[in-house]
């Protein structure tokens, strides 16, 4: 069942509403809400410049409780650990299938050589099949068919 409205649904309400919406005010900047870690962010060179002055991180912890920021020292150094991951991405190892060996190049020599045992894979998988020797050896035999 729809709700019922004091006023009706109208396009003239629409555009009332869409003009309304469209020119609110932004937020006052010291009334945007932050998370910990956007804070920590925030504040990371004051707190890097406190640990250049040798305080600790439970100091610096406790520094910003008493401003009125409560973080355990745990959390600050996470958040801390987090900041650093992003400014220096390390690079990736190369990661090769365990169950692969790794590709090499062939020698024009090793293709031929390779290329023999695969005709003679086909060759036998044909006899095997039942294939008389005389049609595989006159070359009667299409290796995709097998």
């Amino acid at each position: 069942m729809r709700k019922k409205y004091d006023a009706p649904l109208t396009l003239e309400l629409k555009n009332k509403v869409l003009d309304f919406l469209q020119n609110v005010p932004d937020p006052e900047p010291a009334q945007v809400e932050m998370t910990a870690a956007e804070m920590v962010a925030e504040l990371k060179s004051a707190i890097f410049d406190l640990q250049a002055r040798k305080f600790t991180l439970k100091q610096i912890a406790d520094f910003c409780t008493q401003a009125g920021f409560p973080i355990p020292e745990s959390s600050l150094k996470s958040y801390l650990s987090r900041l650093d991951k992003k400014k220096k991405p390390k690079p990736k190892p190369e990661r090769q299938d365990p169950a692969r060996p790794p590709r090499r190049e062939l020698t024009q020599d090793q293709g031929k050589v390779e290329a023999q045992v695969e005709e003679k894979t086909v060759e036998q998988k044909a006899i095997d099949k039942g294939f008389s020797s005389s049609a595989v050896e006159d070359k009667l035999i299409i290796p995709d068919k097998i």
